[in-house]
Formats: structure tokens, sequence, C-alpha cells
């Protein structure tokens, strides 16, 4: 079968048998090391592309006919057929037969790249036992520890779109906790929970919860506004950056300055929200931002904020207080503003932004927070706040494909591109007079 497009090697796929026939990753992985003779079957279940015809626009079960009549008539090659009804009963007999899901398709939908919503993975009882008890016991062992985590509801799908769970995001922040912790070091932190999942209702919490456990350690910071001290968790170490997962935290939104040091920053940071206006324009301000910065002989750092912005770093050395450190960002906001009226502003009301971003100073202050590099966001597709390099700032970036699946790859591949905010501590008086010099007495 000829195919004009390697998108088409997606809708198929190899599988070894076990002993009771039934598909097994397990058993093709030992049949690749040669450990094992089962025989390799090949399932195909959609076709995009077949001579020099795009198909992707047809409904499901259009393409699904075509893929049939074009396949060959091999013993190993396999037609993957659907059942369009009793779908409970037909997913009682998957999970009697041991399988771990059924995938269920809107019959009508076209090809979509990606996630889809016209489609859904769902897995049987016993798979999601397993998956639990797996991850219980992967987290249990990884590191030795004392230390007890009673993980709960590891199966339960917390971003529906993607079939996501929150055991998927235990593990990717067990595998990322090494490189992510020290973000939050000695951080007072809050948490945005969201027991239901992306869609469910969420809460934020600055007080750490009554049952915490004991290791789990906190500071009693006063608030003038609560009249009142708060208990703030600081994340230290991997149990607790875990248990602050499995409390269904899926961000975690650590202060700018450190519990012994809370009235002096350490980061200063230029927020930039669309706020509903084109990407491009949000990159296009960023690299404006990073041209005066690096001007005026600073050295900035860049991430996605996970959402649908971006964050720009300054490190800087914590002596400067947040008074210091917002009225430095607001000049270079004010700036940037005056060079990009078109697409710029620092109007904090959403209704008098029309459209334009915001570049966000103000939240350069005492108790406010910013979700850190490697963070994972409460939005469809599970994107993840990533550190870029100042060469990936191109026009056509798209921030959801730093997600929960993409990240842990491109940190083994890059290694961590944020690691300078945590210890090029910079001295801002100098950037100070440089920018009075070159855009303040030039006007």
């Amino acid at each position: 079968m000829k195919s004009s497009s390697r998108e088409n090697e997606r809708h198929f796929a190899s599988r070894a048998t076990d002993k009771n026939q039934r598909p097994s990753r397990d058993e093709l992985d030992r049949r690749f090391r040669g450990e094992s003779k089962a025989p390799v079957v090949f399932y195909a279940f959609d076709i995009l592309h077949y001579e020099e015809w795009d198909l992707r626009a047809l409904p499901l079960l259009e393409r699904k006919e075509i893929l049939r009549t074009v396949l060959p008539k091999l013993d190993h090659v396999l037609f993957v057929d659907h059942v369009a009804a009793r779908g409970e009963e037909f997913y009682g007999l998957t999970e009697a037969a041991g399988l771990p899901a059924v995938i269920a398709k809107k019959a009508s939908s076209p090809y979509a790249s990606g996630p889809s919503g016209d489609w859904r993975r769902i897995a049987t009882a016993d798979a999601k036992g397993a998956s639990d008890k797996a991850l219980v016991e992967a987290m249990n062992t990884c590191k030795p520890s004392t230390r007890k985590i009673k993980f709960t509801n590891l199966g339960k799908i917390f971003w529906p779109e993607e079939g996501y769970t929150k055991g998927d995001l235990v593990r990717y922040y067990e595998q990322v906790a090494e490189t992510l912790l020290p973000y939050l070091h000695e951080r007072p932190c809050h948490m945005l929970r969201y027991p239901d999942g992306i869609h469910g209702k969420a809460f934020y919490q600055k007080y750490a919860p009554d049952h915490v456990p004991d290791w789990v350690e906190t500071e009693s910071i006063s608030s003038s506004s609560k009249g009142e001290a708060i208990r703030y968790i600081v994340c230290n170490d991997r149990d607790t950056l875990l248990l602050m997962a499995n409390l269904a935290s899926i961000d975690i939104h650590p202060w700018f300055s450190r519990r012994n040091s809370q009235d002096t920053p350490d980061w200063a940071v230029f927020d930039l929200d669309p706020d509903g206006s084109p990407f491009p324009d949000v990159v296009k301000i960023a690299r404006t931002l990073g041209k005066v910065l690096r001007g005026i002989g600073l050295r900035p750092y860049l991430k996605t904020s996970g959402a649908t912005g971006l964050h720009i770093y300054v490190p800087v050395k914590p002596s400067y207080t947040y008074e210091h450190t917002r009225r430095f960002c607001e000049a270079i906001a004010i700036h940037i503003v005056k060079e990009h009226k078109d697409i710029a502003t620092v109007e904090r009301g959403v209704s008098r932004r029309h459209g334009k971003v915001y570049i966000d100073y103000l939240q350069n202050r005492k108790g406010q927070t910013i979700v850190p590099a490697y963070s994972v966001r409460p939005r469809p597709k599970a994107p993840v706040s990533a550190p870029l390099d100042w060469d990936e700032l191109d026009l056509d970036l798209e921030p959801t494909v730093f997600n929960i699946k993409t990240m842990l790859p491109r940190l083994k591949k890059l290694g961590d591109l944020f690691q300078g905010t945590l210890r090029d501590q910079q001295d801002l008086l100098p950037a100070i007079e440089a920018f009075q010099k070159h855009y303040l007495d030039k006007r």
C-alpha cells in the first residue's frame, strides 16, 4: 500500500501476542530483544492517505472502509474492526479478557492531529488497579525513605481529552523532581488544587493543610491582610513535592523570595500575558524585552508560562527590595509599550487592554507567586512551563508542544536551560544607570 504521508505510520500498531493470544507490549519488547519467538501481528485501524488522495476529512467509518479494502490478505496483518453499539457490553468483555482498555471514537469524526475530543481511551478496572499499585511501589522504592505517602485515586482522569491521570501527574513530578526542586528550595509555596481534574472545581490554598505529615517543612509568616500568620508549605524535597501532587496541586506556586530573606527577592520577572492576542505578538514583545535587557548589561532567561504566555526572569542579588525590582520592571515595561503601542499594554484592567499583550510587572511583590520551570499546568494537553533558548523564540512557536510527555526527553537532551536563574545573581544598579543613560535621557 502506497502512502504520501508518514502520518499513516501512527495509525498502525505492531504487537506480539502472549500465550492467550492477547496483544502484549511486554512480549513485543522481549521479541525485539531476541528473548522471545512470539508471533508479531500488524494491526491497522485508520488510514489518512492513499495514493494521491488525502482522506483525513472523511468520516472515520468511511476511512476504515477504505482501509478494509486496501489491506493485503496476510495472516499477520489484521484489520481492527469496531463495535458500533452495545458499548457497555463490549467494555465488560474487554475487562473479562484481561485487556487494558477500549478506545471509543466518534464514527462521523474527521481526522484531527494530536489528542481530540472525538475519541477516548477508557481503561478497564483491572488495568487501573495494576497501574496504581505499580506506581505506588515505584514511588516508595525509587528513593530510600522512612516517609510514607498514601497515594490515592491515581487512576482518576485529570486531563479528559488526553486521558492523562493523576498517576501520570505524580509520575512526572517524581521523574523531574531533581531538576525542579532547586526552583522551590526554601520558598513558601501555595497550592492550586484540582481534585476532579482540570475541568472540575479548583481551589487556591495558601495554608498548609492540618493533616500534612510532621516531616513536611512549613513556615509561618505574618499576613497583614489576614491579621494572622499563614503556615506555608516549603517544598525542599521529593517527598513533599509528591505529597502536593497527591493533593491534586497540578502546578506549584513558589514565592519570588526565600523564607530567610522574605523581603528581598532573587528574581525580577516580566509576565507576558496575551489576553486573547495572537501568540506571535507575545514573541515580538519578548524579543524586544530581551534586547533591551541585554543592552543594559543584564542576562535575561526565558521560559513559557505553561499557559498562554511567556516569562522573562532576571536573577538578582537578594539585596534589593520588592519595591526596587517592581519599579525597575515597571520602567522597562513602560518603555516596551512605547515601542509597541499597537500590541502591548501595562493596563491592569482587562477591559482597558483592548486585546493587547499585558506586560505584568506587578507580580514582583511580597507574597505573590509564579509557576516555576518544569511545573505542569491545569490546561488541555497538560502543558509544562518550559525553559527556552532565546534562539527558539520563533513566531510559529507553539507552547503546548512542551507538555507532560515531551518535557522529560527534552530535558534529557538539552539539560536545564534555566539553571542560571539559580546562581547568576546580577546587580541591578549598573543596569538602572545604563537604562537611564541610553533610553530615558534621550527623550
